[in-house]
């Protein structure tokens, strides 16, 4: 899709029927592209479904195809990803081929070669673990379109830690990028356990963390794997899937690190403002990898890309809601939404940051806090999950 210049949309067959079609109305899809036995009702719209490629139709597959395609213009619409809107209703981030481009030079110079030099054969075994729904889910793609191995593991396998642990184990799979929330689960498997001083034993040699703020005794412990390469990625969709990053070698405290190549990270006030160094604002992006908007809806996107006052004229940057501050190092730290903060007896307090504190208890594996007022005054409510067989 990508080569013949057109636009695609993933969908979820797991998604309501409802939703299904709602997504399909706002794209208005030349085409919907799905299995022969999975295809959800979405109206008026044209199917093709894919043929048993090992029946007798297998020879007509691509039949049609003649001659080379020409070359998408970096600027044309790449994909459009869905994520959550406040009111309820699924807004579609427009992505151009221009800032995939520059997503996968990054990382091809910054992470693939460097981890594929270290390989036999120069070429990774990867792990495809997540929903395509996903927009982290092109970490994997991009190593398909530079020749190394994909492996899709189904959904009952990624979402189960056992499961996941075992493919990794039976693979040898090297490279596998995925939620805080799920590598806690896998090191409680024991997939981390038993390497060697040079990384032997192990099959993985590097770990990605997205999707979500990393708890501290989870960087502390995938930094004490020996040889394995372990990233913090952070980006919102808006901004093709990454924005910042940042190798644990270099911080023993979690942090989302540095901006990627031709990026600005302006840390700003409520006045766009920057901040001084230690400071907590938010996180303002601009750079190559800026999505062109929220497709369909000018007015979100007036709302969330703004102009760049420190940029060329015409240029924006996106308004992340993210509060971060920058440490002396240059390195950022993720401090929470800026939504979240709550009052208690006059003091501005962040539950995530209560939340970090209540995980660095010992024989705690994650938690949440909020604020709750149904019985008098503001109090602070923190929900725990114990670390597996801990006693608590």
């Amino acid at each position: 899709v990508l080569r013949s210049g057109a636009a695609s949309t993933p969908l979820s067959v797991d998604d309501p029927p409802e939703r299904l079609r709602a997504l399909v109305a706002a794209r208005r899809p030349a085409l919907v592209l799905t299995a022969a036995d999975g295809a959800p009702h979405l109206g008026d719209v044209p199917h093709l479904a894919v043929p048993d490629c090992t029946g007798p139709q297998a020879g007509t597959v691509g039949a049609a195809t003649t001659g080379p395609l020409p070359a998408p213009h970096p600027d044309a619409l790449a994909y459009v990803i869905h994520t959550s809107g406040s009111t309820g209703a699924p807004k579609g981030v427009a992505v151009s081929h221009r800032s995939l481009a520059h997503l996968v030079d990054h990382h091809r110079r910054t992470l693939v070669e460097p981890l594929a030099a270290g390989v036999p054969g120069g070429r990774l075994r990867v792990a495809h673990a997540l929903p395509f729904v996903f927009d982290g889910s092109w970490e994997a793609l991009l190593l398909l379109l530079l020749g190394h191995e994909l492996h899709l593991l189904d959904a009952d396998t990624y979402r189960d830690a056992d499961r996941l642990a075992a493919a990794v184990r039976e693979r040898g799979l090297q490279y596998l990028d995925s939620t805080p929330t799920m590598w806690e689960a896998l090191a409680d498997t024991g997939l981390l356990d038993g390497a060697g001083p040079d990384g032997a034993g192990l099959p993985l040699r590097a770990a990605l963390v997205g999707g979500e703020a990393c708890p501290p005794a989870l960087w502390h412990r995938l930094r004490a794997v020996p040889g394995l390469v372990v990233r913090n990625l952070y980006g919102p969709t808006e901004f093709t899937v990454d924005a910042v990053g940042a190798d644990a070698v270099q911080s023993a405290d979690p942090v989302i690190g540095r901006p990627l190549t031709d990026t600005a990270a302006h840390v700003l006030d409520g006045c766009l403002q920057p901040v001084a160094d230690g400071v907590a604002g938010e996180l303002y992006l601009a750079g190559p990898q800026l999505a062109r908007g929220y497709a369909g809806r000018p007015d979100l996107t007036a709302e969330r890309f703004v102009a760049d006052p420190s940029g060329p004229p015409g240029a924006r940057m996106y308004r992340t809601g993210d509060r971060v501050r920058r440490r002396p190092d240059g390195q950022l730290e993720y401090l929470g939404r800026t939504d979240d903060q709550v009052k208690v007896r006059g003091f501005r307090i962040e539950p995530g940051e209560v939340g970090a504190a209540l995980t660095r208890v010992s024989g705690l594996a994650q938690a949440a806090v909020v604020a709750c007022a149904d019985a008098g005054p503001a109090r602070l409510v923190g929900y725990v999950v114990p670390a597996r067989g801990a006693d608590v």
